[in-house]
């Protein structure tokens, strides 16, 4: 529950208006922890009632509405369950955006710790091995995760700009996830 900017009645978190005023609520742009079981089951709930195959017998324009609204809720879902994506979205809602070219190059500390990670994914590690960076990869990235849930709580310059690095931070480390994951499955 939040409260509304205009008559500071009690709303719904995802309210677009106020059920009392009927003022449009301001867009939230907070980054917040997110459920993934109640996203997935929310997510299966919209496309249950959107996918185009219900709409096959329907007319053209509402198998159109159809496969647009499918698209939109597909994309969403892609967005809320990834953190990266989340983060990069929550900071696009705040004026900022992440191009290609920024990168952790100022941290030199992060870019050795990555690559001395990299490194013994590289030299053969053992599926032991590739478990104990797996798990400190996961603890680093929950904590990437509650310092970005932080930066965004009360946005302002500072915390964006903290938000932003933290941001490609995160991105480094799940680069090196996914790096992980594929190394993992050729120790199989």
């Amino acid at each position: 529950m939040k409260r509304c900017w205009s008559c500071h009645d009690p709303i719904p978190a995802a309210a677009i208006f106020c059920s009392s005023c009927s003022k449009v609520q301001p867009l939230d742009t907070h980054f917040d922890s997110v459920d993934e079981r109640h996203l997935k089951k929310r997510w299966l709930q919209l496309m249950q009632d959107v996918h185009p195959d219900n709409y096959a017998t329907k007319s053209r324009e509402e198998l159109s509405f159809a496969e647009m609204q499918s698209t939109f809720i597909n994309e969403g879902y892609r967005t809320l369950k990834d953190p990266v994506a989340r983060a990069k979205y929550t900071l696009k809602l705040n004026g900022i955006e992440i191009s290609e070219s920024d990168s952790i190059k100022d941290n030199q500390d992060l870019i050795m710790e990555v690559l001395d990670a990299r490194e013994a994914l590289e030299e053969g590690a053992t599926e032991e091995e590739v478990t104990v960076l797996k798990t400190q990869n996961a603890e680093r990235m929950r904590n990437i995760i509650t310092e970005l849930e932080r930066a965004f709580t009360n946005p302002s310059d500072s915390t964006l700009a903290r938000a932003k690095n933290l941001t490609i931070e995160l991105q480094y480390w799940k680069t090196f996830e996914n790096e992980k994951q594929n190394g993992s499955a050729q120790l199989r």
